[in-house]
């Protein structure tokens, strides 16, 4: 993705949190994960959603999006939860 210029930086955290992400959608069989070694030793991974994965991927993703503006409500919510 920071190859393509998906995204513009990239952070070992970032990478943290895309692998735990991308295993986690792989584990619950909404993506199929598959990576492949070059021969200088970088690893590529390549991401395949089935069409009968797609409306909870796109459930999921929905969810996500209307999580990034939280109502002061919802920041109270999540505190009380930590």
């Amino acid at each position: 993705m920071y190859q393509e210029k998906i995204l513009k930086h990239l952070a070992s955290c970032l990478e943290e949190i895309l692998s735990t992400a991308f295993n986690r959608l792989s584990a619950l069989k909404i993506i199929e994960l598959n990576s492949y070694g070059s021969f200088k030793g970088k690893e590529t991974r390549f991401l395949l959603c089935h069409e009968d994965g797609r409306p909870e991927l796109m459930e999921r993703l929905n969810l996500l999006s209307k999580l990034r503006n939280f109502s002061n409500d919802e920041i109270q919510h999540v505190e009380s939860e930590i």
